[in-house]
């Protein structure tokens, strides 16, 4: 039995792939030893609330630089302590474009103290506010605003754990505005309009969250959210509500 030859379209194909592959390579290779292997031109991608001066700052790598001069570990280092960046990464294209991408830390809530106010992320880093940011989130009270710190308490963990049910709502983030850790009752909002204060405990937050999601599909239409003073959520199957006495006329 002869064995079975390669069909002469599927050579040619093969052939024509392996082309277009020397070429792509010969053209880097070309773009490449035209750059000289140097950095041409930066571009900062990903950043938001982190200027691109500050970050060309941080990264401290200049025009001209050739490849082998970039300092890729210390310069990455050095852009990821500003306070909003996560992480960066750095490239160099063959065409010698420097590309710094960040990823920027996500603020859940705006920490209020006596002593100043701070963004805190999931992680717990309290960092500055950036005004005009065009992102909403709640106040929060009850914690320390002291920037650069990462709260790590046991009160936080809970607390952090609302703010990522919080987030993750539709109704929740339109009608609250207003957060606090109490100490022995836990979380405490107030409506977007300051009527009612909500109580949500310590735990079971996304159960919490459906309870007042449906009080407020169900109930505040047809009574209105200024008839209560106090929605306490914390109670399995039931909602405790403390009502305004209401106003008299004479």
């Amino acid at each position: 039995m002869e064995p079975l030859q390669p069909q002469p379209k599927r050579r040619h194909r093969l052939t024509l792939v392996i082309g277009v592959g020397v070429l792509v390579l010969a053209l880097a290779a070309g773009i490449w030893a035209v750059s000289g292997g140097s950095v041409r031109s930066i571009s900062v991608k990903g950043a938001t609330f982190t200027s691109t001066d500050r970050i060309l700052a941080a990264a401290a790598v200049d025009v001209g630089t050739v490849h082998d001069d970039i300092p890729f570990v210390e310069a990455i280092a050095r852009v990821e302590r500003l306070p909003h960046v996560k992480q960066a990464f750095l490239a160099l294209s063959p065409t010698g474009t420097l590309t710094i991408r960040v990823e920027e830390r996500r603020p859940l809530a705006r920490v209020v103290s006596e002593t100043g106010q701070a963004w805190v992320d999931a992680d717990g880093l309290l960092m500055p506010v950036v005004r005009d940011a065009g992102i909403a989130v709640p106040t929060l009270r009850g914690f320390r605003t002291s920037l650069g710190d990462t709260l790590k308490s046991d009160a936080f963990q809970r607390t952090r754990a609302f703010l990522l049910a919080f987030h993750s709502r539709e109704i929740a983030p339109l009608t609250l505005a207003e957060l606090a850790w109490v100490p022995g009752t836990g979380i405490t909002a107030r409506t977007t309009d300051g009527q009612a204060r909500l109580v949500f405990g310590t735990d079971a937050f996304p159960e919490r969250l459906d309870a007042w999601e449906a009080f407020y599909a169900q109930i505040v239409p047809y009574k209105g959210i200024d008839r209560f003073r106090t929605v306490d959520l914390r109670y399995r199957d039931q909602i405790v509500t403390q009502e305004n006495q209401p106003t008299t006329t004479r």
